[in-house]
Protein backbone atom coordinates (compact mmCIF):
# COMPACT_ATOMS: atom_id res chain seq x y z
CA UNK A 1 0.00 0.00 0.00
CA UNK A 2 3.01 2.55 1.02
CA UNK A 3 4.47 2.00 -2.67
CA UNK A 4 0.62 2.54 -4.11
CA UNK A 5 0.34 5.55 -2.21
CA UNK A 6 4.07 6.87 -3.22
CA UNK A 7 2.43 6.30 -6.84
CA UNK A 8 -0.71 9.23 -6.70
CA UNK A 9 1.33 10.84 -4.23
CA UNK A 10 4.20 11.84 -7.24
CA UNK A 11 6.86 10.50 -4.18
CA UNK A 12 7.70 6.76 -5.56
CA UNK A 13 11.01 5.43 -7.37
CA UNK A 14 8.60 3.12 -9.46
CA UNK A 15 11.23 0.48 -8.52
CA UNK A 16 9.13 -1.94 -7.54
CA UNK A 17 12.02 -5.18 -7.73
CA UNK A 18 11.74 -5.83 -3.89
CA UNK A 19 8.34 -6.97 -4.32
CA UNK A 20 6.84 -10.28 -6.01
CA UNK A 21 5.99 -10.55 -9.54
CA UNK A 22 2.23 -10.39 -8.99
CA UNK A 23 2.65 -6.91 -6.83
CA UNK A 24 5.38 -5.52 -9.36
CA UNK A 25 2.42 -6.25 -12.01
CA UNK A 26 -0.19 -4.34 -9.86
CA UNK A 27 1.93 -1.54 -9.29
CA UNK A 28 3.15 -1.38 -13.08
CA UNK A 29 -0.55 -1.66 -13.90
CA UNK A 30 -0.96 1.38 -11.26
CA UNK A 31 1.41 3.13 -12.58
CA UNK A 32 0.28 2.95 -16.10
CA UNK A 33 -3.34 3.64 -14.90
CA UNK A 34 -2.59 7.08 -13.00
CA UNK A 35 -0.24 8.02 -16.04
CA UNK A 36 -3.45 7.37 -18.49
CA UNK A 37 -5.72 9.26 -15.93
CA UNK A 38 -3.84 12.14 -15.48
CA UNK A 39 -2.79 12.78 -19.17
CA UNK A 40 -6.35 12.00 -20.13
CA UNK A 41 -7.42 14.69 -17.53
CA UNK A 42 -4.96 17.43 -18.71
CA UNK A 43 -7.15 18.08 -22.01
CA UNK A 44 -9.96 19.35 -19.68
CA UNK A 45 -11.16 22.86 -20.35
CA UNK A 46 -10.64 24.13 -16.33
CA UNK A 47 -7.55 21.29 -15.51
CA UNK A 48 -4.95 24.13 -15.32
CA UNK A 49 -7.78 26.38 -12.73
CA UNK A 50 -8.41 23.16 -10.53
CA UNK A 51 -5.10 20.83 -10.84
CA UNK A 52 -4.13 22.18 -7.07
CA UNK A 53 -7.12 21.35 -5.64
CA UNK A 54 -7.62 17.97 -7.23
CA UNK A 55 -4.30 17.24 -5.74
CA UNK A 56 -4.99 18.42 -2.47
CA UNK A 57 -8.31 16.12 -2.85
CA UNK A 58 -6.72 13.62 -3.58
CA UNK A 59 -3.92 13.50 -0.37
CA UNK A 60 -7.18 13.50 1.41
CA UNK A 61 -8.00 10.12 0.11
CA UNK A 62 -4.31 8.78 0.63
CA UNK A 63 -4.42 10.27 4.09
CA UNK A 64 -7.46 7.96 4.03
CA UNK A 65 -5.68 5.11 3.53
CA UNK A 66 -2.68 5.73 5.69
CA UNK A 67 -5.31 5.96 8.50
CA UNK A 68 -6.22 2.84 7.45
CA UNK A 69 -3.33 0.52 7.37
CA UNK A 70 -2.13 2.58 10.76
CA UNK A 71 -5.29 1.30 12.69
CA UNK A 72 -4.89 -2.28 11.50
CA UNK A 73 -1.42 -2.19 12.32
CA UNK A 74 -2.43 -0.44 15.79
CA UNK A 75 -5.83 -0.93 16.60
CA UNK A 76 -5.38 0.93 19.82
CA UNK A 77 -5.50 3.81 17.19
CA UNK A 78 -9.44 3.61 16.05
CA UNK A 79 -11.29 5.93 17.23
CA UNK A 80 -15.01 8.15 16.77
CA UNK A 81 -13.57 11.27 15.95
CA UNK A 82 -10.68 10.66 13.23
CA UNK A 83 -12.92 7.66 11.54
CA UNK A 84 -15.61 10.42 10.80
CA UNK A 85 -12.76 13.07 9.72
CA UNK A 86 -10.79 10.79 7.45
CA UNK A 87 -12.65 8.05 6.37
CA UNK A 88 -15.57 9.93 4.31
CA UNK A 89 -12.75 10.56 1.78
CA UNK A 90 -12.33 7.39 1.25
CA UNK A 91 -15.79 7.55 -1.22
CA UNK A 92 -13.89 9.50 -3.27
CA UNK A 93 -16.88 11.93 -4.18
CA UNK A 94 -15.10 15.71 -3.41
CA UNK A 95 -12.48 14.07 -6.17
CA UNK A 96 -14.74 13.42 -8.68
CA UNK A 97 -16.39 16.96 -8.13
CA UNK A 98 -12.90 18.64 -8.56
CA UNK A 99 -13.02 16.61 -12.03
CA UNK A 100 -16.13 17.57 -13.21
CA UNK A 101 -15.47 21.14 -12.23
CA UNK A 102 -12.28 20.89 -14.32
CA UNK A 103 -14.99 19.78 -17.11
CA UNK A 104 -17.10 22.61 -16.30
CA UNK A 105 -15.88 25.84 -17.58
CA UNK A 106 -19.65 27.51 -17.04
CA UNK A 107 -19.79 26.81 -13.77
CA UNK A 108 -20.22 30.00 -11.14
CA UNK A 109 -16.75 30.12 -8.80
CA UNK A 110 -18.57 31.98 -6.62
CA UNK A 111 -20.32 28.62 -5.61
CA UNK A 112 -17.13 26.54 -4.87
CA UNK A 113 -17.32 26.62 -1.11
CA UNK A 114 -20.78 25.67 -1.13
CA UNK A 115 -20.69 22.92 -3.59
CA UNK A 116 -17.36 21.53 -1.74
CA UNK A 117 -19.99 21.69 1.58
CA UNK A 118 -22.94 19.49 -0.63
CA UNK A 119 -20.30 17.17 -1.59
CA UNK A 120 -18.80 16.73 2.28
CA UNK A 121 -22.19 16.06 2.96
CA UNK A 122 -23.41 13.58 0.23
CA UNK A 123 -19.27 11.86 0.60
CA UNK A 124 -20.44 11.35 4.39
CA UNK A 125 -23.84 9.71 3.74
CA UNK A 126 -22.23 7.22 1.20
CA UNK A 127 -19.87 6.79 3.79
CA UNK A 128 -22.04 5.87 6.01
CA UNK A 129 -24.27 3.69 3.70
CA UNK A 130 -20.79 1.56 2.77
CA UNK A 131 -20.61 1.35 6.72
CA UNK A 132 -23.83 -0.53 6.86
CA UNK A 133 -23.10 -2.34 3.86
CA UNK A 134 -19.94 -3.83 4.41
CA UNK A 135 -19.05 -3.97 8.44
CA UNK A 136 -19.81 -7.55 8.52
CA UNK A 137 -17.57 -8.97 5.61
CA UNK A 138 -14.66 -6.65 7.48
CA UNK A 139 -14.42 -8.97 10.71
CA UNK A 140 -13.99 -11.89 8.74
CA UNK A 141 -11.07 -9.61 7.21
CA UNK A 142 -9.71 -8.61 10.40
CA UNK A 143 -10.15 -4.98 8.99
CA UNK A 144 -11.32 -3.00 11.50
CA UNK A 145 -11.75 0.71 10.42
CA UNK A 146 -15.09 0.82 10.36
CA UNK A 147 -17.03 3.65 12.36
CA UNK A 148 -18.66 0.53 13.42
CA UNK A 149 -16.07 -1.16 15.38
CA UNK A 150 -15.38 2.85 16.67
CA UNK A 151 -18.51 3.43 18.32
CA UNK A 152 -18.58 -0.32 19.70
CA UNK A 153 -15.27 0.56 21.06
CA UNK A 154 -16.05 4.04 22.51
CA UNK A 155 -19.66 2.24 24.16
CA UNK A 156 -17.79 -0.56 25.29
CA UNK A 157 -19.28 -3.24 23.88
CA UNK A 158 -16.17 -4.19 22.71
CA UNK A 159 -12.56 -4.05 23.75
CA UNK A 160 -9.45 -4.28 21.67
CA UNK A 161 -8.34 -7.03 23.16
CA UNK A 162 -12.15 -8.15 21.52
CA UNK A 163 -11.00 -6.78 17.65
CA UNK A 164 -7.65 -8.18 18.07
CA UNK A 165 -8.52 -12.25 19.13
CA UNK A 166 -12.39 -12.90 19.53
CA UNK A 167 -14.26 -15.13 16.92
CA UNK A 168 -15.96 -13.29 14.33
CA UNK A 169 -19.74 -14.30 15.50
CA UNK A 170 -18.91 -12.70 18.90
CA UNK A 171 -17.87 -9.54 17.41
CA UNK A 172 -20.70 -9.41 15.17
CA UNK A 173 -22.95 -9.88 18.07
CA UNK A 174 -21.37 -7.52 20.34
CA UNK A 175 -21.83 -4.78 17.65
CA UNK A 176 -25.59 -5.95 17.03
CA UNK A 177 -26.32 -6.06 20.63
CA UNK A 178 -25.13 -2.67 21.07
CA UNK A 179 -27.27 -1.65 17.73
CA UNK A 180 -23.60 -0.04 16.43
CA UNK A 181 -24.76 -0.44 12.70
Amino acid sequence: LAALIGIIAGRADRDFSAFSSEQRRYAQFTCELWDTFRTRLQGSPCYAEYAELLDYDHQQILNTFAYSLMVNKRLALLNVQEHDMYQPHNMQMMSFATMDLMCSPDFDRSELGRLREVIWHAQSMGRIGNLVSTWQREIADRDFTSGVFARALREGDLSLEDLASAPPARIEAAVRRGAHE
